[in-house]
């Protein structure tokens, strides 16, 4: 499993170590798929609209197709929560994109930064826990 950093930090794991207070890693040794899916995770809640239009879930995508294209990833899959806070971790499309992780059929998660992923630290790093269990 990989998550990507760039600037701004699209996330990008597989193990676990931090580079610009995002986790980084390896590439995951497991390959469930010839070709595995690469999630592209974007989230905007109603007060980060507020925040100008670089959170914009258009901006998102954009970015981290940019950024998929330049490293070579391939079979991306965006996983959207439109208007839905950070705070809570039963979004429809995070929701979705565990499924799909539990299931084995995504390699790579890439995100705008952690924030993104969830308001709660606690959580998120449950979320990377379960990432890094699902690369074993």
């Amino acid at each position: 499993m990989q998550i990507a950093v760039d600037n701004p930090a699209a996330l990008w794991y597989s193990g676990v170590a931090v580079e610009r207070g995002c986790l980084k890693g390896a590439v995951m040794t497991r390959q469930p798929n010839d070709q595995p899916v690469t999630a592209a995770y974007e989230r905007l809640s109603r007060d980060d609209d507020l925040q100008g239009p670089s959170n914009s879930i258009v901006n998102q995508q954009a970015m981290l197709e940019d950024y998929a294209k330049r490293h070579g990833l391939v079979r991306l899959q965006h996983y959207t929560d439109d208007g839905i806070s950070g705070t809570r971790f039963d979004r429809p499309g995070f929701v979705r994109m565990m499924d799909d992780i539990e299931a084995g059929k995504i390699r790579t998660v890439l995100c705008k930064d952690t924030s993104r992923l969830g308001r709660d630290y606690l959580r998120v790093g449950l979320f990377m826990e379960t990432l890094k269990k699902a690369c074993a």
